[in-house]
């Protein structure tokens, strides 16, 4: 998915040849394909990228890829503060068939996330929790 500009500049004409059927004509403004929202960027403007990147005009956007989607996820799994908790868990088909790994579970007032399952039919399954900071 590109971001779809539509740069204009009224001091400058573009004369487009007729041609494939398609009538041209002075254009002051064109389309442009970017991976930001706007050019020039301002940094709150959104960005198709998984980092920031050094761009030729405005400021790199510090809503990326990697901020909307990843950086919570990462700030949790290695916070200072975060615990890894192993327990066995009594299992069953149906638990595992719907089950997420992005779901939260909550143990004795504390917020965890599941980060393995060693799952045995018809056994305790050891499962390795994370605690996740601030929650709860």
């Amino acid at each position: 998915m590109l971001l779809r500009n539509y740069l204009n500049n009224t001091n400058v004409s573009y004369d487009i040849p007729s041609q494939n059927g398609v009538a041209g004509g002075i254009k002051t403004e064109y389309g442009q394909m970017s991976h930001v929202s706007n050019i020039p960027s301002v940094a709150s403007d959104d960005d198709l990228n998984f980092g920031a990147c050094q761009l030729f005009i405005g400021t790199p956007p510090i809503n990326n890829l990697y901020a909307n989607y990843y950086q919570q996820y990462y700030d949790e799994l290695y916070n200072v503060n975060t615990r890894v908790l192993k327990a066995k868990v009594n299992l069953t088909p149906a638990d595992i068939n719907q089950f997420k790994f992005y779901d939260i579970v909550i143990l004795k007032n504390r917020a965890y996330r599941v980060n393995k399952i060693d799952y045995k039919p018809n056994e305790l399954s050891v499962v390795e929790f994370i605690l996740i900071s601030g929650i709860v």
